[in-house]
């Protein structure tokens, strides 16, 4: 595959809703590509206004560039493997590997990561103050006064648009720890990464779409410390960072998620 260049002083932007792992899983790969983006973060449900700006569809996040806005963070992934050095590609050449890497990719992406996002924002949205810090707002007293005037709205979207509800949490619980299971087995052999000998997007997009309910080290905004997490939920969660799929991502956060110096990040 012929790499594609960014322009010299060319930055694209990256529009996020800021702890989403959708997000975080595009931010990884721009980063680890080491291309120069400025990232915009946007509250719900006001991304939506920003996304018809660009034509883009009501998810986040959205990749715009001189040449094209990508929605869809699979579609994202797959549109800078080109400009992406090739021992850093998450897409191996091989046609057979390829085609599992996108399968596994694929599947995270639609039972996984829903299933999370889902099951934690269940049990966090009740805590004001923690939904706050996790979407970046200012801790002095204008900026608190402003949230707590306008949350109240926003937890209201967030669960309809998301469909949370005590029995769906449950059920994506089990779906969670299910999915962990799948993956430890198929690394049971002793493999370090899902497919190949290197990262490829599955890995990346496994990671990513559990690393909130692992407290992964090195996510992309921020994740709270075990005490500060609801005490009825941390049982799982210590759960799942010893489970042997939670410590492959708590490996991969480790040794494969450092932030390059490139990026620059800007609330909105």
């Amino acid at each position: 595959m012929e790499k594609k260049q960014q322009a010299q002083g060319e930055r694209w932007r990256l529009l996020t809703i800021g702890p989403s792992h959708y997000c975080e899983k595009a931010r990884w790969a721009l980063e680890r590509g080491g291309l120069s983006f400025q990232e915009e973060a946007h509250l719900p449900p006001f991304h939506a206004i920003v996304n018809r700006r660009f034509g883009a569809g009501r998810t986040r996040p959205v990749l715009v560039t001189p040449h094209a806005v990508v929605d869809d963070s699979a579609a994202i992934l797959l549109f800078l493997d080109p400009y992406v050095e090739p021992a850093l590609r998450l897409y191996p050449e091989a046609p057979e590997q390829r085609e599992e890497v996108i399968a596994l990719a694929s599947d995270f992406d639609k039972r996984l990561g829903p299933a999370v996002r889902r099951w934690l924002y269940f049990h966090l949205l009740p805590d004001g103050q923690m939904v706050g810090r996790l979407f970046g707002i200012s801790q002095d007293r204008w900026s608190q006064l402003r949230w707590s005037l306008f949350f109240p709205m926003m937890r209201a979207v967030m669960r309809k648009a998301m469909n949370i509800r005590r029995d769906k949490a449950e059920k994506d619980r089990e779906r969670v720890f299910a999915i962990f299971d799948d993956v430890a087995q198929k690394l049971s052999d002793g493999r370090r990464y899902l497919v190949g000998d290197r990262l490829s997007a599955a890995d990346l997009t496994f990671a990513a779409l559990v690393a909130p309910a692992v407290l992964a080290p090195n996510y992309g905004t921020f994740l709270p410390p075990a005490q500060e997490v609801p005490a009825h939920l941390r049982p799982d969660l210590v759960a799942l960072q010893e489970h042997p799929a939670g410590r492959f991502v708590l490996r991969l956060y480790r040794d494969e998620r450092v932030p390059s110096k490139s990026p620059q990040h800007q609330g909105a």
